[in-house]
């Protein structure tokens, strides 16, 4: 999959489609064939950074999906879905989560921006149920495909704000979701998360297990774990956690970065 970001400034529409069509030649009969492109999009950004709502995603030519293969289970990947492109290494990583939510006989587990629901359906096998959350429709659609492609039964996928999806569903008793055995699986982008879902976690005592996923252990990240782990105070409410294990796995061969993954419980 080849996708393009163009910002296009003072382009008319007519020098637009020119653009789009020169792209779809190019790779289809042109020189690009030789890379072996099967789906090729076009995302028109409106500004410096592409952020939700100042985009469009334009599918040029060729699929719509590629599909890839992790431990044995299928998952078709839009362009907008996040999805571990070191498919070995990748393994590693979910059978290392898989191992720690036995360790604690986790029931209930709430993926935390779930995307394609890659991280949810690989670990469908070690827990009763998977609640997976994600703020971008898409990749919630995606991820119910994935669901079906897999015949995964024990997944259900919710599209909304994360903070606000957990307290409705603690609220309402989302499908038995008040079990004392509930884990959290955190595997945010470089930017860590919002600091309301934190505090959300932290007040909500059905959640015993967490197990945050960073590929960038530093920053906005390490605030979040900070914020799970300091003693209740005015501000932050509800027992804190602790952390019980971390463990390193190389996602990345021939560099300086790793994928840390830390089990918090309390």
């Amino acid at each position: 999959m080849l996708w393009f970001v163009l910002n296009p400034y003072s382009l008319s529409q007519e020098e637009l489609e020119h653009a789009k069509s020169e792209l779809k030649d190019y790779y289809s009969t042109g020189p690009g064939r030789l890379v072996g492109v099967t789906s090729l999009y076009l995302q028109v950004c409106k500004g410096f950074i592409p952020r939700l709502g100042n985009t469009e995603t334009i599918h040029l030519s060729g699929t719509e999906y590629i599909t890839e293969e992790l431990n044995g289970k299928k998952f078709i990947i839009a362009p907008e879905s996040f999805f571990q492109v070191n498919t070995p290494a990748a393994e590693v990583l979910f059978k290392t989560i898989g191992e720690l939510l036995v360790e604690k006989s986790t029931s209930n587990l709430l993926d935390v921006g779930c995307g394609t629901g890659t991280i949810g359906i690989l670990l469908s096998d070690y827990v009763s149920h998977v609640y997976g959350i994600d703020v971008m429709p898409s990749a919630i659609e995606c991820a119910k495909e994935n669901a079906k492609l897999n015949d995964t039964k024990n997944i259900e996928f919710i599209c909304g704000m994360a903070h606000r999806t957990l307290k409705q569903m603690i609220e309402d008793n989302h499908s038995g979701l008040r079990l004392d055995n509930v884990g959290a699986i955190l595997n945010p982008g470089r930017v860590g998360l919002n600091k309301k879902f934190i505090y959300a976690l932290r007040s909500c005592p059905e959640v015993k297990h967490i197990i945050y996923v960073s590929c960038k252990p530093a920053g906005n990240a390490l605030r979040n774990i900070v914020d799970l782990l300091v003693p209740e105070d005015e501000v932050i409410q509800g027992k804190c956690f602790r952390a019980e294990k971390a463990l390193a796995v190389d996602m990345f061969p021939h560099t300086r970065h790793c994928e840390l993954v830390i089990s918090l419980v309390r």
